[in-house]
């Protein structure tokens, strides 16, 4: 018995426990299903695919407020820059959760360009986690993306984002975060938006996201949509004045509840003809 529990005990320092393998930062509820799409698109797009950046027309600016399941601790606060660039377009996002205690931020650069019927875009993004107390922890990544039109309606999209630099822990380093991308957008008419995007992030299962848009007299907004992967519904809607959209939103878990927020957005003047 004796040698028995010297073995149990000597195993505790032999065999290895797996942990997290990668940081996952807090991320918003808010659906970007106008990123395959024309006329859907918005500041935020490129944050999914950033081919799509090759295709905007004009300078986009967005805020975004969320309270993540209504805890304050979870709060997401998102801004975007978009603008055209030659061929192409670029985007500049930065945001911010968390509260003293534990925060995180990052910025998000990205360039897309148009080729014909396709589209190409690459990102890189950089993620700093500050915990009360400890050392600030960066964390590098970078992607690319595709956009093809398969009609004028219909457009599919395929894009990832992979960890570059950032490691913590000696034993089983944790990285940043790996994002595999995949969605169709078909515009029925320019008013109505059918959406379906794949999404798999590295310790999370596969998020299936369907999702509805629908735009009323180039005024009013409503969407809807649901994940698979986790169970929530969401539903968004907004009112449009000159070239600012104002849009409220929430997610709802039957588990933790709502994550309700608030979109500000703003179009400028046409630059592309």
């Amino acid at each position: 018995m004796k040698r028995l529990l010297q073995i149990g005990c000597g195993m505790l320092f032999i065999v290895q426990v797996m942990g997290q393998l990668a940081h996952n930062p807090v991320s918003e509820e808010y659906i970007l299903s106008g990123t395959f799409s024309v006329h859907f698109n918005n500041a935020f797009s490129f944050n999914a695919d950033p081919a799509c950046l090759g295709g905007i027309k004009e300078i986009q600016g967005g805020l975004l407020m969320e309270r993540k399941w209504m805890l304050r601790e979870l709060a997401v606060y998102k801004m975007a820059v978009t603008f055209p660039a030659g061929q192409g377009g670029i985007g500049i996002g930065f945001q911010y959760s968390g509260d003293p205690d534990y925060n995180e931020q990052s910025i998000h650069l990205a360039y897309g360009k148009k080729l014909g019927r396709l589209e190409l875009g690459i990102c890189f993004d950089y993620l700093l986690n500050h915990a009360a107390g400890y050392s600030s922890i960066g964390f590098g990544g970078a992607g690319f993306g595709i956009l093809y039109h398969v009609t004028e309606k219909l457009i599919a999209g395929w894009a990832f984002s992979l960890p570059v630099f950032g490691t913590v822990e000696k034993t089983h380093p944790e990285t940043g975060p790996q994002k595999y991308l995949v969605g169709l957008g078909y515009e029925t008419t320019t008013d109505l938006l059918l959406s379906l995007q794949l999404v798999k992030i590295s310790g999370v299962a596969v998020g299936i996201i369907p999702a509805v848009e629908y735009h009323f007299a180039d005024q009013f907004l409503f969407s809807f949509g649901f994940s698979a992967g986790n169970g929530s519904l969401y539903f968004n809607s907004g009112w449009k004045k000159n070239r600012c959209w104002i849009q409220l939103y929430t997610a709802y878990d039957q588990v933790l509840g709502f994550s309700p927020g608030i979109v500000l957005l703003l179009n400028g003047k046409n630059k592309k003809g």
